[in-house]
């Protein structure tokens, strides 16, 4: 469970916060700040964003805490991404009938519970990547694939696929009132990572390094080095 801390009223129509240490409670017994957080500090173990990542849980009890070790096994290639490249390529050469895109990208989303697409365009296979490998390092390259990084992670604080976000989970303290006990989730840029991604053109190079170029006058240099 995250809780960042309560909101209480302030007597004037409006909420503030309390905020404590890790595993804080009040004088009436109520849970302030988690155990886990979230909280924006330094400290090691506790939440700084308000999510937790739950993909491939090992569900075996006490498995993935502190100085334990979980069981299962971290896929680098699934059967899903077979399916996408497939996708992508068949939508690239405009292939039709059984090779159709469509013919590959919708078991995924069967299998994942999401209705299949009549049609399909290219910002669907881009999207459909980013829902079913979220988590599973893959954003970065496909971006950089489809030369959409320096688009999407363009520096501004403001663009919201740039900039990186906290999601606080607070309780509602307001006793006898129908808000008690509710929650309020305060939406801030992250405290870890205040700053806006910002991907630049050379980024989309690798630099050659200059005893590689001595020795063979045919590489043409990284044109951003």
């Amino acid at each position: 469970m995250l809780q960042a801390g309560q909101k209480v009223p302030d007597g004037n129509g409006n909420w503030k916060e309390i905020i404590g240490k890790a595993d804080s409670y009040d004088d009436n017994n109520r849970l302030i700040t988690s155990i886990n957080g979230p909280m924006e500090s330094n400290e090691i173990r506790i939440n700084k964003t308000g999510f937790f990542f739950r993909k491939f849980l090992d569900e075996t009890i006490g498995a993935s805490t502190n100085s334990k070790m979980s069981t299962m096994w971290y896929p680098r290639f699934r059967i899903s991404e077979a399916y996408m490249i497939a996708c992508e390529a068949a939508y690239e050469l405009n292939k039709t009938g059984e090779d159709d895109p469509l013919n590959y990208i919708n078991p995924v989303r069967t299998r994942a519970g999401i209705s299949e697409l009549e049609s399909i365009t290219f910002e669907d296979i881009v999207r459909e990547y980013r829902v079913e490998f979220a988590l599973e390092d893959h954003r970065y390259w496909d971006l950089k694939r489809w030369r959409l990084a320096h688009e999407i992670w363009d520096g501004n604080s403001e663009n919201p696929d740039a900039q990186l976000y906290e999601l606080f989970p607070y309780q509602v303290n307001d006793p006898g009132s129908a808000n008690d006990k509710m929650w309020v989730f305060d939406k801030k840029k992250a405290y870890m990572v205040p700053y806006p991604r910002y991907f630049q053109m050379k980024n989309y190079y690798n630099l050659f390094d200059n005893s590689w170029l001595n020795k063979n006058p045919l590489l043409v240099k990284n044109p951003y080095q």
